[in-house]
């Protein structure tokens, strides 16, 4: 049987992943106890040194990987609009609703970095405040700067600037430049500015025909992004992995 690389694997299944989840797992099971059908913390509980590492790092990794499902999401509901009803009931038309998600595939690309960056700096133990986590400080660092993780986030961080700018402008400019998403949503706003028993000035076809263009083109786009950043993601976890099982050895002795 041939074996799987481990990107394509789900995370879950990846050794690093596999390893943290399992521990961290055993220390919800020595940590807590079900009193009235509730998981309550157990009083006698100390937690170790170990066990606040293994938690540190648990925490950023399944934010990661809770977001980049989040990604994986979003092509569905991009090739699939609720139809008529939904639009006259909520007001939200089908460029609308694709510039939504795709808004949203932007977003979460660069907060997937920030993950990163976050999680790498537990692996290492750097003791850095969450509101100061940066690819700076990594790279500033004497106990980063010089690693594998660090400079993958650096390719990572390059690959992705197109994508923190429309972030940016999102963010900061509540605008997102589509041209052709604003094209159509031109034809469906005119098709919708006439009066009783006229008729709009664009078929319910014309519309779907050059939906259809848009939305393929952008599902290209969303899948080619997704499945690039889970490479990145797959190998971050496995460069970890090293200093992770390094670090557990020094809590053993």
């Amino acid at each position: 049987m041939i074996k799987k690389k481990q990107y394509d694997l789900p995370f879950e299944k990846t050794d690093f992943v596999s390893k943290v989840s399992k521990m961290r797992g055993e220390i919800i099971g020595r940590s807590t106890e079900i009193v009235n059908g509730k998981v309550e913390q157990k009083i006698d509980y100390k937690e170790t040194e170990q066990d606040e590492y293994i938690s540190s790092v648990a925490k950023p990794m399944t934010n990661i990987i809770f977001t980049f499902e989040q990604l994986e999401f979003i092509p569905v509901f991009m090739r699939r609009f609720p139809g008529r009803k939904f639009h006259n009931e909520y007001g939200i038309n089908h460029p609308k609703y694709l510039q939504y998600h795709l808004e949203n595939h932007f977003l979460k690309i660069t907060t997937v970095l920030d993950q990163c960056i976050a999680f790498t700096a537990e692996i290492y133990r750097l003791g850095i405040p969450i509101k100061l986590n940066s690819l700076r400080h990594l790279s500033e660092n004497k106990h980063t700067r010089q690693t594998k993780s660090v400079e993958l986030l650096k390719k990572l961080d390059k690959q992705i600037q197109d994508i923190k700018g429309i972030r940016n402008r999102i963010m900061h400019r509540g605008e997102f430049n589509d041209s052709e998403i604003d094209r159509v949503a031109q034809f469906y706003f005119l098709s919708n500015t006439v009066n009783e028993g006229e008729e709009p000035m664009f078929s319910e076809d014309t519309l779907k025909y050059h939906m259809k263009d848009a939305v393929k083109n952008r599902l290209e786009l969303v899948e080619s992004n997704t499945t690039e950043l889970k490479k990145y993601i797959t190998k971050l976890f496995s460069l970890s992995l090293i200093e992770f099982e390094t670090k557990i050895q020094t809590f053993r002795k």
